[in-house]
């Protein structure tokens, strides 16, 4: 049966922060860090039977909060892509954004999902295991409009799926 556990990962801000291991009787394992909803390795079976890492990305949490400017599988956004010249026009209004990268908001602007610490809850049922991660970004954050609640869950199965699912919830018209 495929369980979840944690282990200490690191500390971000003072605060301990445990990360989550996914990992079926396969020998599949998903390691997640909440800092920015992270995955920061997926372990499979190579052709010879020998464990590998399939994901690019850091060996510890200190390294996604020094260092991550490839957005190394984390959660971007509140916009995950490119605003051209940090602005955009919704409803009628016009919002102005920090902008990260030549001009443009890219991936939630300065200090966006992938830099912000996620509350993570395990969840396990019958033949899976997971993690739910969630995020509450105010009105007003990097310039976005309206209150988002944001939630990400990974869910590893005995049939050695890796299912990611999104879900945010908004208390007014924003982009996402």
């Amino acid at each position: 049966m495929a369980e979840v556990s944690r282990e200490h990962a690191g500390e971000v801000e003072g605060q301990p922060v445990d990360g989550f291991i996914l990992a079926n009787r396969n020998g599949i394992r998903v390691e997640i860090v909440p800092w920015g909803a992270t995955i920061k390795s997926v372990w499979v079976l190579d052709r010879h039977g020998n464990l590998a890492n399939i994901v690019l990305g850091f060996p510890d949490l200190h390294a996604y909060i020094e260092r991550n400017v490839p957005f190394f599988g984390c959660v971007a956004g509140r916009y995950a892509n490119r605003i051209a010249g940090g602005a955009f026009t919704l409803a009628g209004q016009s919002y102005t954004l920090p902008r990260n990268a030549g001009g443009v908001t890219l991936h939630g602007g300065v200090r966006g999902f992938d830099k912000r610490l996620w509350t993570a809850e395990p969840r396990a049922e019958n033949d899976s295991a997971g993690v739910c991660l969630t995020r509450v970004s105010p009105d007003g954050e990097e310039g976005f409009p309206g209150n988002l609640t944001a939630e990400v869950t990974y869910t590893l199965d005995e049939a050695n799926r890796l299912r990611i699912d999104y879900r945010a919830e908004t208390d007014r018209s924003t982009v996402l």
